[in-house]
Parts: C-alpha cells; sequence; structure tokens
C-alpha cells in the first residue's frame, strides 16, 4: 500500500476581486499563505510517501517573487519527501514562468512537458504519469489514447484538466485539457490526481466507481465557493478500493445564506433579515429568493452599501420575482402577455440568457401593464 496527499487550486497570490475592501483582500491573500503553510503541515503529521499538486498552486498573470519564495521554503521543509507538481491554467507552463526559472528544492518535480511522462518510484511501486497546462496544450484532450501499462505497479496520472461530461462544471471553470468519463475507463490508471475544479468530488463523474478525485480548493477564493473545503490523504493498493481522508486546512470557511421575501413591501424588511445573519468574520453570500409585493423596488449596490460592515466580505444576489402571479390577474391583457411570455419560454434552453430576458421582460411589461411605472430594474 501507498499513501499520498492530494491538492489543487491553491492559487497563491489570487486578486479575491469578489472582497470590494482592499485591506481585507490583502488579509485574505496572507490567510492564503497560511493555508499553504497548514498544508505543509499537514504533510509533516500524516507522513504520506509523497504529496501531489494538481495545477494552480498560483497566479501566473501577478505572482511576487515573494510568494514563490515562500512556496520553496515551505516545500523545503518537508525535504526528502518527493513532492510532484503539474502546472496548471492559471499557473500555465510558459517562458518566464517561475516553474522554469526558479531553483526549486531537489525533493520537488515539477513536470515541465503539456505531454505525459512517466516517473517511477520503485522502491514504492509506483509510477507517476503527469502533465503540465501549456499555451499549445490547453484545449487538447491529452487523456485520450493515453493508456498506463497493465502491470503489478501502481499507475497514478496526475493534470489539470476539466471532466466535459459534468457539463456545468465545465461551464463555470471553463475548458482546460479536457476529457470524457470514457477516456478515465480506458486508460487504466489506479488513481486520477486531477485539479482545476473547485469541489470535491470523484471521478469518473457519476460513476459507481470512483477512480480519483478533484479534491477542490483547500482555501475559497470566490465568494460562491461556500461549504468546508479540503486536501486529501489517499490510501492505494492495488486491486483494493482507494481510500480517502478528507483534511481541513481553510483559514475562512465561506456560507450562503438564503432570505424568503414572500410578501415583502419595503427594503428595510430585508435589511432586517441580513442583520440577523450579522457577523464581521464571515463571509457570506447572501440569496434573494421569493415573491415580494410589487411595490418594493430596492437597488442591489443599495443593500450592498448597507450591509457591507456588518461582514468581513458580503455579496447578495437577487432572485425574487415581484409577485404577479397568474392567479392573482384580473387584466386580460396583461394575462395574453404572460401567456405569450410562457409560450416563448418553451423554445429556450434553461438558464440561457434568452430565458433571462424573457423573465426581465415579463417584469417590466407587468409593471407597466398593472402598476402604470416600470421600476429601475437590474438585466
Amino acid at each position: 500500500m501507498v499513501k499520498f496527499l492530494h491538492t489543487a487550486d491553491i492559487h497563491l497570490d489570487t486578486r479575491f476581486s469578489g472582497i470590494r475592501d482592499k485591506s481585507k483582500r490583502k488579509q485574505r491573500r496572507a490567510e492564503h499563505r497560511e493555508c499553504f503553510a497548514r498544508i505543509i503541515d499537514a504533510t509533516e503529521q500524516t507522513a504520506p510517501d509523497f504529496l501531489l499538486i494538481a495545477g494552480d498552486m498560483f497566479e501566473q498573470t501577478h505572482f511576487s517573487p515573494d510568494t514563490i519564495n515562500f512556496i520553496v521554503r515551505q516545500l523545503e521543509r518537508i525535504y526528502p519527501l518527493p513532492v510532484f507538481v503539474v502546472a496548471g491554467n492559471h499557473d500555465l507552463l510558459v517562458t518566464g514562468s517561475p516553474y522554469l526559472t526558479w531553483e526549486w528544492p531537489s525533493n520537488v518535480h515539477i513536470f515541465q512537458e503539456g505531454q505525459f511522462q512517466s516517473i517511477e518510484i520503485k522502491h514504492k511501486g509506483v509510477v507517476i504519469h503527469g502533465a503540465s497546462a501549456t499555451q499549445q496544450s490547453g484545449f487538447h484532450n491529452l487523456l485520450r489514447n493515453y493508456s498506463v501499462p497493465q502491470d503489478e505497479r501502481m499507475h497514478i496520472v496526475l493534470f489539470h484538466g476539466s471532466e466535459a461530461t459534468d457539463r456545468r462544471a465545465a461551464e463555470q471553470w471553463g475548458s482546460w485539457l479536457p476529457f470524457s468519463s470514457e477516456d478515465i475507463l480506458s486508460c487504466g490508471a489506479d488513481y486520477y490526481a486531477l485539479g482545476h475544479y473547485h469541489g470535491f468530488r470523484s471521478v469518473p463523474f457519476q460513476q459507481k466507481e470512483m477512480n480519483g478525485y478533484y479534491p477542490g480548493c483547500p482555501e475559497p477564493t470566490k465568494l460562491d465557493e461556500t461549504g468546508p473545503k479540503y486536501i486529501l490523504e489517499v490510501k492505494l493498493e492495488k486491486g483494493s478500493s482507494i481510500q480517502v481522508e478528507k483534511i481541513q486546512v481553510q483559514s475562512r470557511q465561506y456560507r450562503e445564506e438564503v432570505i424568503d421575501c414572500n410578501g415583502f413591501r419595503d427594503r428595510n424588511q430585508i435589511l432586517e433579515r441580513i442583520k440577523v445573519l450579522a457577523n464581521q468574520d464571515e463571509v457570506v453570500k447572501i440569496i434573494l429568493e421569493g415573491y415580494p409585493d410589487p411595490a418594493l423596488e430596492f437597488e442591489l449596490e443599495s443593500l450592498r452599501e448597507s450591509v457591507k460592515d456588518w461582514f468581513f466580505a458580503s455579496e447578495i444576489e437577487n432572485r425574487t420575482r415581484p409577485d404577479y402571479r397568474l392567479e392573482q390577474m384580473d387584466n386580460l391583457l396583461a394575462l395574453r402577455f404572460h401567456e405569450q411570455l410562457q409560450e416563448a419560454r418553451v423554445r429556450c434552453e434553461p438558464n440561457s440568457r434568452d430565458m433571462q430576458v424573457l423573465e426581465e421582460a415579463e417584469v417590466l411589461g407587468l409593471d407597466a401593464l398593472l402598476r402604470g411605472q416600470i421600476r429601475g430594474y437590474e438585466i
């Protein structure tokens, strides 16, 4: 049996663009470093056979030399433990990359090709097959037609890519070194150590048999990355099921709160509900749902400004719909308008831009027909 840690998507020096306060963005970048140091702490404490980093360790477009020196110093702490690293789409292997220009500890192996290369750890009976993301390889399916030897050794495939079978995640995070569930099943590796998707899940997508994992980001980088985040301790034995333990190392956990605005008639009712949630140490995404009174009007920016000091950072998303429900309409023209838009919706893809435009058009049209005025509605 072999034991190793698997992490990815650390994103040191990320901009934290969703946090508006400059000093708090700086604080979050410092907390990100603390998270990376805790990954190294966990490596020391669990005593694995090696550490895998599956891309996006830092931000290539705006890293600081100080950050790279910090990474190097942390990895020196676990010398001589082998560390295997591939580049992702945010720390691309390009000319001038720290992966090519910095002096890395001798225990750190960075895969410096956009095609799979193999490194054998002979005394453990393990082969690591790694490929880095490059400008040339970024949109190619490297896994298709790649197969590992079928022998007594344990084969681990390490790269930063998107499982295209999971369409929602591929749309959210972008297609990079794309592959399919079928590619996973045909490659024949014992474990797939992946990066790119920021949520923890197994691969292949929605299959009973688990052949590998996305650990997700160990520290949230965006306000919608709520809940606990992990690195993985993996125990692998030829011919046996993969054993995985999730380890939390994050500095700050983000959360999501939903406020039901049914029947609300003024913006103060929204603020009162939000104030109940106030905690200046927390990062919170607030989702407004339900059917408030059509007379209720509010601007998101105004709400955001009102609550900004109640949390470490916050975001508000408006999913409410004015209470123009069919059963409450007695205006024949408004009913016909509603029916025509319903017919148009049938021809639209769910959650598409066309569907969004139709929903907004209905609100504005019913405003005009039923209230005689049109709200300053966000589109």
